[in-house]
């Protein structure tokens, strides 16, 4: 039986329009909308071909859920098709190309996901965090069937937990499709805070976002060493380099 994705979506007209481009690759029949702030918002999703549903259990579904924390989405391994899809194919080869050439002895990856993009790759320890909890497993079920179980572990965290700093200090920290204002809210600081707390002098920091959902940028604390734009489905794809100065 199909499952249905239950978004929970506090959305303004403009947000509301990039979520349309991004849940496209989801299959409409099985995505329900449980909120309409305005004519406009509900205007976005129906002409995108969502159907948009009214329950009096919304505000205290909404009340409950953090963005796409239901549990009807989270039950999903590969919820963006990243698996086959050839754009995201190549992105992997070119994180993988664009990745400095240092032997980085504790990796952090920030949205980790599945680990499409980074599992496979020859870290001598490596934590992911992630907030859907079948990602989570899914990864650690794969890193153990790898001989991978002692250096490779995957836990369900948000860069937002108070108690984010309790996994450690890291050389490099990766952080793929999280910075995005409609996914953290006004918590930059948080965010900033966050990664000083798990970052040192001279620790490198991978972001990879969709530049035209204009991802949070890093404070003065980093550098960036490098960028590179390069075409991601209907997007632009960025991907920077920084270094942890001060």
């Amino acid at each position: 039986m199909s499952k249905k994705f239950c978004l929970g979506l506090l959305l303004t007209a403009d947000t509301s329009r990039r979520y349309c481009h991004a849940l496209k690759y989801l299959d409409r029949r099985h995505v329900c909308i449980p909120l309409v702030l305005c004519h406009k918002i509900k205007a976005n999703f129906e002409s995108s071909g969502f159907h948009i549903c009214r329950s009096n259990q919304t505000k205290q579904r909404i009340a409950r859920m953090s963005l796409f924390n239901t549990d009807e989405y989270l039950e999903s391994i590969d919820p963006w098709g990243y698996e086959e899809n050839p754009d995201d194919l190549l992105r992997k080869e070119y994180f993988s190309n664009f990745l400095p050439k240092e032997n980085f002895s504790r990796v952090l990856d920030i949205g980790v996901g599945t680990g499409f993009v980074t599992r496979d790759l020859d870290f001598e320890h490596f934590i992911g965090i992630d907030i859907s909890p079948t990602a989570v497993k899914f990864l650690n079920n794969y890193f153990e069937n790898s001989g991978k179980k002692e250096t490779h572990k995957v836990f369900q965290k948000s860069i937002l937990d108070s108690d984010f700093a309790d996994i450690g200090v890291f050389d490099l920290v990766i952080i793929t499709g999280v910075l995005y204002p409609h996914y953290l809210g006004e918590n930059r600081s948080v965010v900033a805070d966050n990664l000083s707390k798990v970052t040192n002098m001279g620790s490198i920091v991978i972001l990879v976002h969709i530049s035209e959902w204009k991802p949070f940028t890093l404070d003065s604390s980093f550098v960036e060493l490098d960028r590179w734009l390069y075409p991601y489905r209907t997007f632009m794809h960025e991907i920077s380099v920084l270094k942890r100065i001060k």
